[in-house]
């Protein structure tokens, strides 16, 4: 043991201490010497040190080989790929959609797994390069949309998730379509849209008027007075929208309106009436009017009171008319009485419709019918005989036809008069039909891929004695892809039937009739698709007939350069 001794050689300070205690110095008193206390405070420190070196050393060691063990792992055990793309994204309703998939660990291919209880509301309007992962389409339908990723690798397919939020915002002009102006002076009007537009135009505009495309500011100083009409046209992320201003500019010394007198009205109940409120100026002014009697209404424009009245009674009704410089108001009477007569119909009604769209319409007729008759009518649309409103949804299209309505009340029928109607497919069910055609020869020409590929392999083993294990798993796995094309197919095709008949019916004519983008590369798989597409539909089987699509998988796997072994 070895031991110290005071440094000042102080024989009053007994210092003996050893190296092992030295080391663990917080369980020594320190001796009353300042000098040797000090020394063994700085002996402990350098003692202190030295011990966490040594323990820094052995951690570290035990880290790096921790580290080794990890990486060695990685790249020795197989893994399936690992998908590290965002898991929700948003898109715009029908603006192009693109979505990248992003994986490690060397994926092969790529694709995408729509839900087997998807709706018509969705269309599986999304498809992917399987060799890029690269995620394209439009959006159809607004809302959440949620659909599975998948990357495969030689070990296996990893599958992940993906929500797309489908913004629906409508695009709404918010500020006024009139505006008034006084020439010679200066004009400032602002254009106002949901949600913030992003451009402005106007193909027609007075050449002393200035638009700016960018904040939809108009400024200018009308030299003259006139009515000009502006055609607006606003571009938001959402999409386009259009309105008409009408701008009135009046003289700088226009005198405020003033209304001529108005006559009073004497007429009959259930009688179409028509009389002008007369002004001076006539140019640049707005009308309004209130208690005028039921049935009865004013144009804003030109003072064009009309209507059919219902009630009985006299009436004062207030009519203001104002321009620029100021308002001004005066009175019209009306008195109405009730006469007897059998109703007349309104001429010139008609009765529009998309076939399977909600259709509801009241016919018009006066004298306070209580009965209607209409004949014929279209398939699915039937007639309220008490209130003369005919609703329903039409089950087929008509071109222009004509049908004969007639109305009853006390004093008897009134003269029968023909009432249009025309039922016409709906864009959105013809648009929505072409997609799942589309969508239908997109998975024809997959399942045709796989079904070629999958065949070179079956037939490659049943040559050889011993079939190689990769080999069988290499057709397992084409076999999957095959089949999970086929299921998508015939989910589109169970998506088809909820649609109207017709709009299937004119999509599948169209493709026939090469009405499409490339017909050359769709003719053979359209030719198979509008083959089977009944018996496909009815027992929801589309691998019964995949044996047939050897030679399209054949000519798509040499464009795509796919290795058939």
């Amino acid at each position: 043991m070895r031991e110290w001794k005071c440094i000042n050689f102080n024989n009053n300070c007994p210092v003996a201490v050893s190296a092992q205690v030295l080391s663990h110095p917080d369980h020594v008193a320190l001796p009353s010497c300042p000098a040797c206390r000090a020394a063994m405070v700085e002996v402990a420190t350098i003692i202190r040190a030295r011990r966490l070196r040594r323990g820094a050393r052995r951690w570290g060691s035990l880290v790096a080989v921790l580290i080794a063990i990890g990486v060695v792992a990685w790249f020795v055990i197989p893994h399936t790929p690992w998908i590290y793309s965002a898991g929700q994204v948003s898109g715009m309703l029908g603006k192009p959609f693109e979505y990248q998939i992003k994986a490690v660990l060397a994926p092969t291919q790529y694709g995408i797994e729509w839900p087997t209880t998807a709706t018509s509301s969705d269309l599986p309007w999304a498809s992917v390069d399987p060799t890029r992962g690269l995620v394209t389409g439009q959006p159809s339908r607004p809302g959440v949309v949620r659909l599975t990723i998948t990357a495969t690798n030689r070990f296996g397919t990893t599958r992940k998730t993906l929500r797309i939020d489908v913004d629906s915002t409508p695009v709404q002009v918010t500020s006024p379509d009139q505006a008034d102006a006084i020439a010679g002076e200066a004009f400032h009007f602002t254009i106002q849209a949901s949600p913030k537009p992003s451009g402005f135009t106007c193909p027609s505009l007075p050449p002393w008027l200035i638009l700016d495309q960018t904040s939809g500011e108009i400024k200018g100083t009308p030299p003259n007075e006139g009515t000009f009409t502006l055609p607006m046209r606003v571009d938001t992320p959402a999409g386009a929208a259009a309105q008409t201003i009408t701008l009135h500019v009046i003289a700088a010394n226009k005198q405020p309106p003033r209304l001529l007198p108005i006559a009073p009205f004497d007429g009959e109940t259930e009688t179409r009436v028509s009389m002008r409120v007369a002004c001076d100026p006539a140019t640049g002014v707005q009308f309004a009017a209130d208690g005028l009697p039921d049935g009865l209404s004013i144009n804003p424009a030109d003072g064009q009171i009309s209507g059919i009245p219902t009630r009985a009674g006299d009436f004062t009704a207030t009519v203001r008319a104002k321009n620029a410089v100021a308002q001004t108001q005066g009175q019209a009477v009306f008195h109405l009485v009730a006469v007897a007569r059998v109703p007349v119909v309104e001429a010139g009604q008609e009765i529009k419709g998309f076939v399977d769209g909600e259709i509801s319409l009241k016919l018009r007729a006066t004298h306070s019918p209580d009965m209607f008759e209409l004949a014929p009518l279209s398939p699915g649309i039937s007639l309220d005989a008490k209130t003369g409103t005919v609703s329903g949804k039409p089950e087929k299209t008509v071109k222009k036809s004509q049908a004969s309505l007639r109305a009853h009340n006390a004093q008897g029928w009134s003269t029968p008069v023909s009432v249009t109607i025309e039922i016409a497919l709906d864009p959105k069910d013809v648009q929505r039909a072409q997609e799942v055609i589309h969508l239908s020869l997109e998975q024809v020409g997959i399942m045709a891929e796989w079904q070629f590929l999958l065949k070179r392999v079956q037939q490659r083993a049943q040559t050889e004695p011993n079939p190689d294990p990769d080999e069988l798993e290499m057709a397992r796995r084409r076999m999957q892809m095959r089949d999970s094309a086929a299921r998508s197919l015939v989910s589109l095709l169970q998506q088809a039937r909820q649609l109207p008949p017709e709009a299937i019916d004119q999509a599948r004519h169209d493709f026939a009739q090469g009405k499409i983008d490339n017909p050359d590369k769709w003719a053979v798989p359209f030719k198979w698709l509008d083959q089977h597409w009944d018996q496909m539909t009815a027992n929801g089987d589309a691998l019964k007939f995949a044996g047939e699509l050897e030679q399209l998988g054949r000519s798509r796997a040499a464009e795509k350069a796919l290795p058939v072994n």
